[in-house]
């Protein structure tokens, strides 16, 4: 009966995440289209822009290729910043279009299935350790692109709001954990581990100056 309900548990979670795939590869522009206008409302004329950037190297690379696995870690956009008109500064922004928080983190505990939750304080957000997390780290060490300057955007629900850690910073939660936990990991039921990201980890873009924003800018633009 223990397997049965591992099993059901684990179709219910791969048609949970073709359906948020769906959802985001659907809202997937409009959000980094808000991404783009927030950072554009930092300055009193357009400075910003993006690019579809994944595709560039799908484009060069097999994807099938278990060897170009590192390949997938490339972020979906590429945001081009210019304030002088001359030189232009990249960030990489990685979209994670998400309709629902991992509650269990606002208080901690444990779970039925003795999963420990890590005590927050506040909602979460889930970061799949493999091949999501994994992908990217290695895109990054493959391309020496400074860790600051890819963005992971969490955007809500109705593209109202998106709020961004650094792949520099989840890394230093992941190896230091948050105020003085380990960071939590989840994977019940169909064993697919993911990282539970402190929204309060996380800064909303609209309360980011724009020194602030080009901090975590890079002058490195890597191509395929």
């Amino acid at each position: 009966m223990y397997n049965d309900a591992n099993i059901n548990r684990r179709v219910r979670y791969n048609e949970e995440r073709q359906m948020r795939h769906k959802a985001a590869q659907k809202y997937e522009q409009p959000s980094v289209e808000l991404v783009v206008e927030l950072i554009n409302q930092k300055s009193p004329k357009k400075i910003a822009d993006f690019t579809r950037y994944d595709e560039e190297w799908f484009e060069k690379y097999d994807i099938n290729d278990k060897t170009n696995e590192w390949v997938k870690g490339a972020s979906d956009y590429l945001l081009n910043i210019n304030i002088t008109g001359n030189d232009t500064v990249f960030s990489y922004v990685e979209i994670k279009y998400k309709t629902q928080t991992f509650r269990k983190t606002i208080s901690g505990g444990t779970t039925l299935s003795g999963s420990v939750i890590p005590n927050y304080g506040c909602e979460s957000y889930y970061l799949d350790v493999f091949p999501v997390w994994n992908n990217i780290c290695d895109f990054i060490s493959r391309n020496s692109i400074p860790t600051n300057s890819f963005w992971l955007a969490f955007v809500n629900e109705d593209i109202s709001d998106a709020r961004l850690i650094s792949a520099a910073k989840i890394s230093k939660i992941i190896k230091n954990g948050w105020n003085g936990q380990p960071i939590g990991e989840y994977g019940e039921g169909y064993g697919q581990k993911a990282y539970l990201i402190p929204e309060v980890a996380t800064v909303r873009l609209a309360e980011l100056t724009l020194n602030e924003v080009l901090h975590s800018t890079t002058i490195l633009r890597v191509r395929p």
